[in-house]
């Protein structure tokens, strides 16, 4: 039991290497699809790192801690663009892995020099300031001028997630309490608003090619506690 506990405090603290460290000692326990997903959160592979964050997020809702659906939400966001980002510049495959501070200035030549420079005479001036830098200073506004000039069209479900990562900058920032998640631009309540945001998020995913999976890992990982502590009984 403490094991399986251990597996689950790290996995929710997004502690991929320590999770995965703990998954191995349940072979016998976990089912395949939560071995695969974290072996890939482990790998830092793009669709896995989206796919978990939509995972807590559905976790977040359920304890309507606003505080962490803006995290989330934002850290949601960002990895997507990153995403977009690789797959619109042609990176080689084994890149999309590659940790985004490791390629950054491999990005800014990649960004520089394609469709012959177009793409960056195109982008606003602040944003060539930001990728100028020593280290590239990459952010949600730098992400969505790149993307909008290689042509992603950022529909409702990006401006969502848009406009809640400014929810969470006032948050951080300014010290805006969320006790209630009530924008209007998302939702006419918290529960409305989450139902959107969780369906904007299962939208940008599965238009990567990804299969969202019915059962998270975290629900699966219940219902095995469940089934011990009822042998226990």
């Amino acid at each position: 039991m403490h094991e399986l506990l251990e597996y689950g405090r790290t996995r929710l603290a997004l502690d991929s290497g320590s999770a995965y460290r703990n998954s191995t000692k349940l072979s016998q326990v976990l089912d395949e699809s939560s071995k695969n997903s974290i072996e890939g959160l482990k790998e830092e592979k793009p669709a896995y790192i989206l796919q978990e964050l939509y995972w807590q997020m559905q976790i977040a809702r359920k304890n309507k801690n606003y505080a962490s659906v803006l995290v989330f939400g934002s850290a949601f966001l960002e990895h997507a663009s990153r995403f977009e980002i690789k797959c619109r510049l042609e990176l080689p495959e084994p890149q999309w892995n590659s940790p985004w501070n490791d390629i950054s200035l491999e990005v800014v030549e990649r960004i520089k020099s394609h469709n012959g420079g177009l793409l960056y005479k195109g982008l606003k001036e602040k944003t060539k300031l930001a990728l100028n830098r020593e280290y590239p200073g990459f952010n949600r506004v730098v992400y969505q001028d790149i993307l909008s000039n290689l042509g992603l069209d950022f529909d409702r479900h990006w401006i969502m997630l848009d406009d809640l990562a400014k929810i969470r900058n006032s948050y951080i920032h300014e010290m805006k309490g969320v006790a209630d998640l009530r924008v209007s631009s998302i939702g006419q309540n918290s529960q409305n608003s989450m139902e959107g945001i969780l369906y904007a998020m299962k939208s940008i995913l599965q238009a990567t090619g990804w299969s969202v999976q019915r059962l998270n890992a975290f629900d699966i990982l219940n219902q095995i506690l469940l089934n011990r502590m009822q042998v226990a009984i």
